[in-house]
């Protein structure tokens, strides 16, 4: 079974290890806080945003 080269490709790219390892670390710390309440829906967002263009850049290369 061969990978489709876009999937090749994204494996192979160091950045995007490394941007997952961020998001991660970004969602570990993702909380509510009571002096700014929509900071957690903007961060939330973000990552989802963040996310779905790694998603993209996987499947379509």
């Amino acid at each position: 079974m061969s990978l489709p080269r876009a999937l090749v490709r994204a494996v192979s790219d160091v950045s995007a290890p490394r941007r997952l390892i961020a998001l991660a670390d970004r969602l570990r710390r993702l909380g509510p806080s009571h002096r700014d309440p929509e900071r957690f829906h903007i961060d939330k967002s973000e990552i989802e945003a963040e996310l779905r263009l790694l998603a993209r850049r996987i499947t379509h290369g």
